[in-house]
């Protein structure tokens, strides 16, 4: 899985090759569980969080806002999340 998130962070780069992408979150939404892998990056290195919530049925988005909430994150400072 990391290798997949090195891919999606280092193709959103600027014309001389320096990375934007600061917090990227791959969100997947399952039937009984919400899981997300949070990938930040940093002057000084970064980090991964990760989060399993259960799923909400009537509202997936529910199950998405609170695996945000249980790593830590507000979903506005993202700057890319992968759903799958």
């Amino acid at each position: 899985f990391t290798p997949v998130l090195f891919r999606a962070y280092h193709s959103y780069t600027n014309d001389i090759g320096v990375g934007r992408m600061r917090r990227v979150a791959g969100i997947d939404v399952g039937g009984t569980f919400t899981d997300l892998l949070l990938h930040e990056a940093g002057p000084e290195g970064g980090g991964v969080r990760v989060a399993k919530v259960p799923t909400s049925a009537a509202n997936q988005a529910l199950g998405v806002l609170a695996a945000l909430e249980e790593a830590g994150i507000d979903a506005a400072a993202l700057d890319l999340i992968i759903h799958g």
